[in-house]
């Protein structure tokens, strides 16, 4: 007697096993981890016969993991359903800084979610207009959830970059080495005087840098935005902010301008006004918060920087100082030391 087994619950077999498969903690918001199981869990089922191979090419390629936007334009010639039917998540990474562009997502028709891991220090891209200032080109469908992993320097302008591409994103995830400060208007590392504060949660549109908030007000779907950083050390006194406390609704502020700029207390009250959306007198309204339309939740996460628990995303070397117009960083971008053999292999999986 036999038995047949309908697709469909093959489909739904593969789709578990690569799904469920566990992935280490810690290893998820590492820049450049591909954090697709081991193709030989449905290798074998891809040589049992032509149907079940296109089955789990179907399942396995839901999740795109790609190393060079020129590998974008061979796609369809290996794989002519990949863009148009399988893919639902994109996982770029842009390792080479000499070789900046934007990505062409022409083709893809599904998509609901891309992460970019950035490599270079800054994004310079040499490409020509009209697409100067944009990662991502030729959107297709209207991607959901968009992850910034690895930015060394998160100007409004990267920002902008990375966002403006995806009009109805609903959550934006931003993981950076450094914060933009919206008082000296310059990205510096995290520094908060101890105990430090493990994270801010902010309500009801609220809770971004006010020059994010004008880059962002444009996507009128954004709910959600959460932004990590390492905390590199204690730094100088930073009034009414603490584990406990956070009166000033810290967005951002380094530590120098806090506790220097906070000591007038006239001063410091007018930029708490401005950060929730009030305009106190004297002050051009281009230098207010305004609330990007639907946003409802800013969550901000920080975790300890400390080399010497093991390897990190970020050398010892980029965090060594704050005077980050006094830093060198090598030719290579600065990706710290031994770290290349991490992204060997396959530039498409």
């Amino acid at each position: 007697m036999s038995y047949f087994v309908p697709l469909e619950i093959v489909a739904d077999i593969v789709l578990d096993v690569l799904e469920h498969e566990f992935v280490p903690i810690g290893t998820y918001k590492i820049p450049g981890k591909n954090l697709k199981p081991s193709w030989s869990l449905i290798e074998s089922l891809t040589l049992a016969s032509r149907t079940f191979r296109q089955v789990a090419l179907e399942r396995w390629f839901r999740t795109l993991y790609i190393k060079s936007f020129t590998d974008l334009e061979y796609i369809d010639l290996m794989f002519p359903y990949l863009k148009a039917q399988w893919c639902r998540h994109l996982h770029c990474v842009q390792l080479d800084p000499s070789a900046i562009c934007a990505w062409n997502l022409a083709g893809f028709k599904r998509l609901t979610s891309v992460r970019i891991d950035w490599f270079p220090i800054n994004f310079t891209p040499t490409y020509n207009s009209p697409h100067i200032g944009s990662a991502f080109i030729n959107m297709e469908c209207p991607v959901k959830t968009v992850e910034v992993t690895g930015l060394r320097y998160p100007t409004p302008m990267s920002l902008n970059a990375f966002t403006a591409p995806f009009p109805h994103m609903t959550t934006l995830e931003l993981e950076s080495l450094r914060t933009w400060c919206g008082l000296c208007h310059t990205c510096t590392l995290v520094r908060f005087s101890f105990p430090t504060p493990t994270g801010f949660v902010y309500e009801g549109g609220l809770g971004l840098p006010v020059h994010y908030a004008r880059i962002l007000f444009s996507l009128e779907s954004l709910q959600e935005v959460t932004i990590t950083l390492p905390v590199i050390g204690s730094g100088a006194p930073s009034p009414g902010l603490s584990a406990s406390a956070n009166d000033n609704l810290w967005v951002g502020e380094c530590d120098r301008c806090m506790s220097l700029m906070y000591e007038d207390d006239a001063f410091k009250n007018s930029w708490v006004e401005r950060k929730r959306g009030i305009t106190p007198m004297n002050v051009d309204e281009k230098l207010v918060y305004v609330r990007p339309p639907n946003l409802k939740k800013v969550q901000w996460k920080f975790w300890e920087f400390d080399p010497s628990k093991g390897p990190s995303e970020y050398s010892k070397e980029e965090v060594a100082s704050d005077a980050d117009l006094e830093t060198e960083y090598p030719e290579d971008g600065g990706e710290g030391d031994g770290e290349e053999d991490e992204f060997e292999g396959p530039g498409i999986v």
